[in-house]
């Protein structure tokens, strides 16, 4: 079992909140400036329909993981100004925030390595893979291979012997 960890408070939350949200708007948008930088300079001689819909694909998704960090955090605060709750912690190790911190990432080195060529942008094909894999450990496997519906749990089985046993005693 895994050390308790300390809990944060309030303040701390919101602070690491903030931070967090420091960086990745800024990973949302600086590479949409280095791919714009790019195409701009080299390749603006050869448009590319399919390019341009994989950069706003790729915008898409990153904007849209910030927003939902950004909503998940918002902070409440009293009329006096006090703080009353930091919003999620964004700074979780486990839950949907990872999740969303990773597709956030993952967006901003394609839309980089799009800038460089319009065939890294097949790499968006990782994230539905990736959440096939998870589905399948976690909820298919277990769901198609678990205990077959005549068979009862060992607890069960011992429940039963002891009651049969009762009966047959009396």
């Amino acid at each position: 079992m895994a050390p308790k960890q300390k809990a944060k408070g309030q303040k701390e939350i919101y602070k690491g909140n903030q931070e967090t949200l420091k960086f990745y708007a800024a990973f949302t948008v600086v590479p949409n400036v280095i791919y714009f930088l790019v195409y701009f300079l080299f390749y603006s001689s050869s448009f590319s329909w399919l390019r341009w819909i994989g950069w706003l694909l790729s915008a898409a998704s990153a904007t849209a993981g910030f927003l939902m960090m950004y909503t998940s955090a918002k902070a409440s605060f009293s009329a006096n100004g006090q703080l009353v709750d930091a919003g999620l912690d964004l700074g979780m190790t486990e839950g949907m925030t990872e999740y969303i911190k990773d597709v956030v990432i993952f967006s901003g080195a394609v839309i980089v390595l799009g800038s460089v060529s319009g065939y890294f942008l097949l790499l968006w094909f990782v994230i539905p893979a990736f959440m096939f894999y998870h589905l399948w450990i976690q909820f298919l496997w277990p769901w198609i291979h678990g205990p077959e519906g005549g068979e009862e749990p060992m607890a069960d089985q011992g429940r039963r012997r002891s009651r049969v046993q009762k009966v047959v005693h009396r």
